[in-house]
């Protein structure tokens, strides 16, 4: 290899990415490109200069790749600068920037990974002069903190994205269980707490109140209950053969066919603050708030034990996935009932079948290998790429509500239940076996996909709403409110009626009695002062009638008087006007009375001397007659 040297000390001469000057590694003076063509024509001849020309050509080539962003053809280009000049340290700069995937020496400050970690840098380090070697380290410099910043915006942003997501599962959380899907059925829970069902009942031919079975200490089949008799429902659940609604206060209802032959092990005692349910086609397992399971299951169902050990007092939400069943717990983890060792995935909110939604909104496959439908979506981090909230899965396919209202699905497409691009405003979804069901925040539902059962006739579907604890109380208050206003009508009826009445009072009774419903009343508009009223006019009515009675009696008493003749009837008629208190002139005339017993008595008094003169008249005559008789006989 010719090398060229320096004519002040005699240092080599490297030439620099512009191709414009050659520069000495010793002493840093710069000589032009003739000078260095004259410089090898005198060592070597036009060999040498026809070498310099060519690795000026090739610099050339490979600065123009990087400006037309070809960074392979570049990185060749530059290495066949090193093929004629292996110490050549502006091919190893040319290098670094193809690596690092910029157009420009002073751009490696902007690079997407950090410049020190590339190949060529070490090299472009070694064989640069001082002053380039400073230069090369200030752009690491600057780069790291440019990539600290970056991250560290990045970092913020992801969180800031968490927490959006966040904020927007936890407002939509409520809707979650508002709707239910499977093979040929959707059910839904309106704002007041009742079910409705689009597609197949057939299987679907007694409800049972779970909870009700145990309060009541009954052990055997209960009594048939219709699907429209269901209450107070927060949350449904459907699979095949089963609608499962859980009640408001942790209750739990349960229809489907053969209710009582088809399932056993039922521990009723468990089936209390239910919080979460995973079906089956033939069986149902409830989460309590003590995260216990408790199961319904089918005489042949299998690992129905090794289901039930994972209880976990952390647990807070399950699933099921073939004959396997995954639990939730508060800190992002899942355990399972499976043999499938230790699940690594972390920061999980939600899980659906084997499918597991994190906190960044990615959804990931549970367990590798685990049983999935021929045509379902089998790669994990599905829909990465998307703001996922919330997911669904059943049959072939998988659904994923976005941040923005919107919904994604993957999967088997035969029935076009894939088909959800133009789906907005969307709060909730459901995977059923061949069609998808979406429930907007109007409360209205949009289905796609197999309507062979009548299961996405769900258009006509109105206040598709969370029913929740504050819409019972409201319910009540309601009903409460209902209550009043028929009493205050009732009160209403009853006060005008008593006015009426009111108007129609003759007797004492009648005012007591009817002041006494004043008062029941309890101060209804006016009745206290009406009850007042009444009572007075009870007592004005009495009044009347006893000064009535006392007028008949003195006119009797007055008459009476007139009538008397003896001494004994004017005392009687005094004393019964001396019992009348002063009435009127009943003393004048009980004094009228005493003088014509007083006269009475004279007169009677008077009668008696002179009967008693007139017997002594007489008794005189007598007794002269008497003299006289017996003087004549004498004298005879």
């Amino acid at each position: 290899m010719i090398t060229i040297t320096c004519d002040i000390c005699g240092g080599t001469l490297s030439m620099d990415a512009s191709g414009e000057f050659a520069t000495c590694d010793s002493c840093g003076m710069k000589h032009t490109k003739d000078r260095v063509k004259a410089k090898a024509q005198a060592n070597i001849g036009t060999v040498a200069v026809s070498n310099i020309a060519s690795l000026e050509s090739l610099m050339k080539r490979g600065h123009l790749a990087l400006e037309d962003s070809e960074w392979k053809q570049a990185d060749e280009y530059f290495d066949r600068v090193l093929d004629i000049n292996p110490e050549y340290a502006s091919a190893y700069m040319g290098k670094l920037c193809a690596e690092a995937k910029v157009k420009r020496e002073e751009l490696l400050v902007d690079s997407e990974v950090r410049i020190s970690k590339l190949n060529s840098f070490i090299k472009a380090i070694r064989f640069a002069i001082t002053d380039s070697q400073v230069k090369l380290k200030e752009y690491d410099e600057k780069n790291k903190e440019l990539l600290q910043v970056k991250e560290k915006r990045q970092k913020e942003a992801k969180e800031e994205t968490k927490r959006k997501l966040a904020q927007i599962r936890e407002h939509i959380a409520k809707y979650k269980r508002c709707i239910a899907a499977c093979y040929g059925r959707t059910v839904g829970v309106r704002t007041d707490g009742t079910v409705v069902v689009a597609g197949n009942m057939k299987t679907l031919m007694i409800g049972v109140d779970v909870t009700s079975i145990y309060m009541q200490s009954i052990r055997k089949q209960a009594e048939s209950q219709g699907i429209d008799s269901w209450e107070n429902i927060a949350s449904v659940y459907t699979s095949s053969g089963i609608i499962v609604g859980l009640g408001i206060s942790g209750y739990v209802y349960v229809a489907g066919k053969d209710y009582a032959d088809r399932w056993e092990n039922r521990r009723w005692s468990d089936w209390l603050n239910i919080v979460d349910i995973a079906l089956t086609s033939s069986s149902v397992i409830g989460l309590n708030q003590e995260g216990k399971l408790c199961g319904l299951f089918s005489k042949d169902e299998y690992k129905k034990n090794d289901i039930l050990k994972i209880s976990d007092k952390d647990l807070i939400s399950i699933t099921f996935d073939g004959s396997d069943i995954f639990g939730l717990k508060n800190d992002g983890t899942i355990i399972h009932s499976g043999y499938h060792g230790i699940i690594k995935l972390t920061d999980i909110v939600e899980i659906a079948g084997n499918y597991a939604l994190k906190t960044d909104g990615t959804v990931h496959k549970i367990v590798r290998g685990l049983r999935d439908s021929d045509y379902g979506p089998m790669e994990c981090g599905i829909f990465n790429g998307h703001d996922i909230v919330a997911i669904s899965v059943d049959g072939g396919h998988i659904v994923g509500l976005k941040a923005d209202g919107t919904v994604v699905a993957q999967g088997r497409n035969d029935y076009d239940e894939c088909d959800t691009s133009n789906w907005c405003d969307i709060v909730a979804i459901a995977a059923g076996g061949t069609h998808t069901v979406g429930l907007k925040a109007d409360g209205t539902v949009v289905a796609v996909g197999d309507n062979k059962e009548g299961q996405c006739n769900v258009h006509s579907w109105r206040d598709i709403e969370p029913f929740s604890k504050e819409k019972l109380l409201e319910k009540q208050r309601r009903y409460e409110q209902k209550c009043a206003e028929d009493n205050r009508k009732k009160t209403e009826e009853h006060y005008q009626e008593l006015l009426k009445i009111k108007t129609r009072l003759l007797t004492e009774e009648q005012c007591q009695n009817l002041a006494k419903q004043f008062r029941e009343m309890n101060g209804y508009k006016d009745a206290t002062e009406l009850s007042v009223e009444c009572e007075a006019r009870g007592r004005e009515i009495k009044q009347l009638l006893e000064e009535k009675e006392r007028s008949k009696r003195y006119i009797k008493l007055v008459c009476a008087m007139e009538q008397a003749l003896t001494e004994k009837a004017y005392q009687d008629v005094a004393e019964q006007l001396r019992k009348m208190n002063g009435y009127r002139n009943t003393a004048e005339l009980v004094a009228t009375c005493e003088e014509k017993c007083q006269v009475i008595i004279q007169d009677k008094a008077k009668k008696n001397k002179a009967k008693k003169r007139l017997h002594l008249i007489i008794l005189g005559i007598v007794l002269c007659g008497i003299i006289g008789g017996v003087i004549l006989l004498s004298l005879r």
